[in-house]
């Protein structure tokens, strides 16, 4: 190779060399950094609210609590057990729903009559010790007073009646109340109309959402209105199924069975505070053994609610939720602005997740992200750095090639 030829070697390395640091160089200097990366706490995942009292619920029965209006599909509490059990007199929710939905309360003037078949059952049922309200055979009933004998007067043959009237035949009413339930989502099963069969069975739970989908029936919740009283209307219809009145209690639905046992569901008042608005507890209790362990566990529950109901911190100000770090080392955590309450019901564990906006750098304070907790209603707070993630600089920037590199190239594929 002649020394000419070397020499245009020379010169044309050279200048590729400059050329390229002089692309180099600023494309480095100039190239968008990645985004940082986020951890998440692992505390994020645990109880909140660790020591907040708890409702107290027995260890016995099946048992499912809730708030009336409540739209979350879970309940706030259970205990016991949670499989189908024998749901006795509450079947009688299911009759007053689905008698409810072919004849409905409008102002309509509806009267049912006493048929031989009614009369009949109001004997049979008397004869056997179960819970009758006297009929005539010919008389007419008002549909108001039908379905207030039915609910507060706990009566089995006006169970029967009605879903005669409203369906021609009990036989014919147990086949769409099951077609009903199960058009809305309930694997309950009603046999009869009364709750007398051992064949309705149904989860504690169901049974509270039934009582919850009754008492949204403005006609039905004036019936259970007058505690402790006989209630006004063309009949005077004994409150039989009353219990705990004096502590507060409604009681909306009382029975015993020999294969369910006792079986209690009730609401309970929840006075107004500055923080929360006046609700209405609901409760369930089924398959209870005897009166003492009914009413010393509903008596327990009840004097739990006033403090279970208090709301708690779920989010608080000032509290590290996570941590961002760069490529480059950095990091920074992430804080919680507001402090942000929920009711808590006891110590259980919410859903937390925290979205993050995408940034390479931000200064001290500046809000990046927000934090929810999934609750009956989600809340958030938005979240700030607690320190700055700043540019690596010129020498990070200079030896990370691979890098810069590759973001620009995702960034131009797509």
């Amino acid at each position: 190779m002649t020394v000419r030829v070397k020499r245009v070697i020379s010169i044309t390395l050279g200048t590729i060399g400059i050329l390229g640091i002089s692309v180099y160089v600023p494309a480095m200097l100039l190239a968008p950094l990645p985004p940082v990366t986020l951890q998440v706490n692992p505390a994020d995942n645990a109880s909140s609210a660790a020591g907040h009292p708890e409702l107290v619920l027995p260890g016995t029965g099946a048992n499912a609590m809730n708030l009336l209006d409540r739209t979350a599909t879970t309940p706030i509490a259970t205990s016991g057990d949670q499989k189908p059990v024998v749901i006795g007199g509450a079947a009688k929710f299911v009759t007053a729903l689905v008698v409810l939905e072919t004849k409905p309360l409008d102002g309509t003037p509806r009267l049912l009559t006493i048929s031989a078949d009614d009369h009949n059952s109001y004997l049979q049922y008397q004869a056997a010790g179960a819970r009758v309200l006297p009929v005539l055979l010919g008389e007419t009933w008002s549909e108001q007073d039908a379905l207030t004998a039915l609910l507060l007067g706990s009566s089995n043959n006006h169970a029967d009646a009605l879903a005669r009237w409203a369906f021609g035949s009990v036989e014919t009413y147990v086949a769409k109340a099951n077609e009903w339930l199960a058009a809305h989502q309930f694997n309950l099963r009603v046999d009869d109309a009364t709750g007398l069969s051992p064949k309705n069975t149904g989860t504690a739970w169901e049974v509270t959402q039934l009582a919850g989908r009754l008492l949204a029936n403005p006609s039905v919740a004036a019936m259970y209105a007058p505690t402790g009283r006989q209630v006004a209307g063309a009949r005077a219809i004994p409150d039989v199924i009353a219990h705990l009145a004096d502590a507060g209690v409604r009681t909306l639905a009382r029975s015993f069975t020999d294969q369910g046992g006792l079986g209690l569901v009730f609401t309970y008042p929840i006075p107004a505070t500055a923080a929360a608005p006046a609700r209405t507890f609901i409760g369930t209790m089924l398959m209870m053994p005897d009166y003492a362990t009914l009413d010393a566990a509903v008596l327990a529950l009840v004097g739990s609610i006033p403090a279970a109901s208090q709301p708690a911190q779920v989010i608080r100000q000032g509290e590290v939720y996570g941590t961002v770090t760069s490529v480059w080392g950095q990091h920074a955590t992430l804080v919680a602005q507001a402090t942000r309450t929920s009711s808590q019901w006891g110590p259980a564990a919410h859903t937390r997740s925290i979205t993050l906006d995408t940034f390479s750098t931000a200064d001290t304070g500046k809000v990046v992200g927000k934090i929810t907790v999934k609750t009956d209603t989600d809340v958030s707070s938005t979240l700030e750095l607690g320190s700055a993630i700043t540019d690596p600089g010129p020498l990070w920037r200079l030896t990370h090639p691979v890098e810069l590199f590759s973001l620009m190239i995702r960034q131009v594929i797509g």
